[in-house]
C-alpha cells in the first residue's frame, strides 16, 4: 500500500525529559504533570495528546518513549508518532463514511441490510438479521453478542496462521465474510444496548457494497491485493478505498491509514498481543493489536486505523466546524445528527458517536461527543461550545493487564477534566 507517510528518527529519552521539564513551567503546567507522572511511573509508556477550542489548539504535549522496557525501540515519542486507534476506527473511518454516504443520499440510516442492494444477496438475513438497519449497527442495539463466537483469530474457527500469523493477510477474509452473514444474535434486534465489534465490522461491508454499487471509488485505488478479491474481500477492499480516498485524504489525515507500510512501522507507537489470545509475548509495531482485525487483514470497521493526534485534529476540527473549511466534508446538520443521542431510554449513545460525557471527565459539559480505543485512545468533542481534547497512548504495551485498564481510566479523565478547566481561558492558539 502506497503512504505518504516518512519515518522519522527516534529523540533520546533525556530530551523528552527536558522537554517535559520546561512544559511544566509554562502553559497548563497542572495537564503536563498528569501525563509526564503517568509515563514515568510507567502506567503508560507514552502518552501524546492535544486540546483546543474554536481559535485552534491552545495546548500539546508528548510524553514518555515507544516503549518503556528493553525489548523493542525505547526512543522518545513525539507529537508526529503514530498510534494504533483500536476502536477509535469506528467513529473516525466508518462512522465517517456512513455519514458521508447518508449525506450524499446513497445510504439510508434505516435502511435494512439483509436488502438486496446491500448485504441480502449473501444470505446475511439467515439467524432473524433481516429486519437489521444500519442505525441498529449504529447504535450497538442490532441484537449480536460482543465478539464472534468463536473470534476470528481463535483456531477453532479455523483461520490458517491463527491464533495470529507473522503478518496480517486477506486469506481468512471469505471465511470471515460467510461467517458474518451466518451470525447469530444472541437477542431480538432493537430491544437492549450491547457494545459489539460485529456492528461496526457489518458496516464495512455495508459501506463497501454502496461504494461498489455507485463507483464511487475508482479500481485503481483499491489495493494491491484486492485484484483477485472474492466478494467479501471485495467489499472490505471498497471499504477501505472510500476511507481513504473521501474522508482520510480530503480531511488532510496523511498520517493515517490501515496497515501502515514497513518505512511508517518505526514510528508507531508499539502494543503487544493480547494477553487472552495465547500467543505469549510478541511485540506488535505498525501491526494491529486487535485480533479480529488482524485475521481480516488489519482492515476493519471497528479496529485498524492507525493515525496522529494531528491527523486527528483535524477530523474534529471539521466536526467541530472550526477548520478553514468549516465542517469539511460533512455538514452541520450531518454532524449534528451523527453526534446526538439518538436514544436515551437505551443508551447514550448517538450514531457511531458516545455522549456520555463522564468519560471525559468533569468539565465537559452533557452531550460531549467521544470514543475510545482499547489500545488507550480517546477523542472528547464539545460542539456546543467548541472545545476539544485528543489523548493517544499505547497502554496495552507490554500487556493489557486489569490494572492497565484502570490506569488509562484514571488517566483519560485525570487528563480531560485539567485541560477543559483551561479551556476558553484566552490563550492563544498554538496553530
Amino acid at each position: 500500500q502506497a503512504s505518504r507517510l516518512a519515518s522519522v528518527p527516534a529523540q533520546p529519552p533525556w530530551a523528552m525529559q527536558l522537554l517535559a521539564g520546561l512544559l511544566a513551567f509554562g502553559a497548563w503546567p497542572d495537564v503536563n504533570q498528569i501525563l509526564q507522572s503517568a509515563t514515568a511511573e510507567h502506567k503508560v509508556p507514552a502518552a501524546v495528546g492535544v486540546a483546543g477550542d474554536a481559535t485552534g489548539r491552545l495546548w500539546e504535549g508528548a510524553y514518555g518513549n515507544y516503549t518503556d522496557d528493553d525489548r523493542a525501540p525505547f526512543g522518545a515519542v513525539t507529537l508526529d508518532t503514530v498510534f494504533d486507534l483500536a476502536s477509535l476506527t469506528k467513529v473516525t473511518a466508518t462512522t465517517s463514511a456512513v455519514a458521508l454516504l447518508y449525506q450524499g443520499g446513497y445510504l439510508g440510516l434505516d435502511q435494512k441490510i439483509a436488502e438486496e442492494g446491500l448485504l441480502g444477496k449473501f444470505g446475511f438475513g439467515a439467524q432473524g438479521k433481516g429486519e437489521m438497519t444500519v442505525t441498529h449497527c449504529l447504535v450497538h442495539a442490532a441484537g449480536y453478542p460482543p465478539d464472534p463466537v468463536p473470534c476470528y483469530w481463535d483456531p477453532a474457527f479455523g483461520c490458517d496462521g491463527s491464533p495470529l500469523p507473522t503478518e496480517p493477510t486477506f486469506d481468512c477474509a471469505e471465511k470471515i465474510f460467510a461467517s458474518l452473514n451466518n451470525q447469530t444474535l444472541i437477542r431480538p434486534i432493537n430491544t437492549q444496548y450491547q457494545y459489539s465489534d460485529l456492528s461496526m465490522i457489518t458496516l464495512m461491508y455495508v459501506v463497501g457494497a454502496v461504494v461498489k454499487a455507485n463507483a464511487l471509488v475508482d479500481a485503481a485505488d483499491l489495493l494491491p491485493d484486492c485484484s483477485k478479491a472474492g466478494p467479501g474481500l471485495d467489499l472490505q477492499c471498497h471499504y477501505e478505498a472510500f476511507v481513504r480516498t473521501q474522508v482520510l485524504h480530503p480531511v488532510g489525515m496523511a498520517d493515517s491509514g490501515f496497515r501502515p507500510a514497513a518505512s511508517v512501522q518505526p514510528r508507531c507507537a508499539p502494543t503487544a498481543v493480547p494477553h487472552g489470545e495465547g500467543t505469549g509475548f510478541r511485540t506488535l509495531q505498525g501491526q494491529v493489536n486487535d485480533g479480529n482485525a488482524f485475521l481480516l487483514g488489519g482492515i476493519s470497521g471497528h479496529a485498524g486505523l492507525f493515525s496522529t493526534v494531528g491527523d486527528l485534529e483535524k477530523l474534529v476540527h471539521q466536526l467541530l466546524g472550526i477548520a478553514p473549511s468549516g465542517f469539511g466534508i460533512l455538514n452541520s446538520t450531518t454532524v449534528a445528527k451523527f453526534t446526538t443521542v439518538h436514544n436515551a431510554t437505551q443508551s447514550t449513545r448517538a450514531l457511531g458517536w458516545d455522549t456520555d460525557e463522564s468519560l471525559c471527565g468533569s468539565v465537559f459539559p452533557a452531550a460531549t461527543f467521544t470514543h475510545t480505543g482499547y489500545t488507550g485512545t480517546q477523542i472528547c468533542g464539545d460542539l456546543a461550545n467548541k472545545k476539544y481534547t485528543i489523548l493517544l497512548t499505547n497502554r496495552v504495551y507490554p500487556i493489557d493487564s486489569d490494572e492497565s485498564e484502570a490506569h488509562i481510566s484514571a488517566l483519560r479523565k485525570a487528563f480531560n477534566t485539567a485541560a477543559a478547566t483551561h479551556l476558553g481561558e484566552g490563550q492563544t492558539a498554538l496553530v
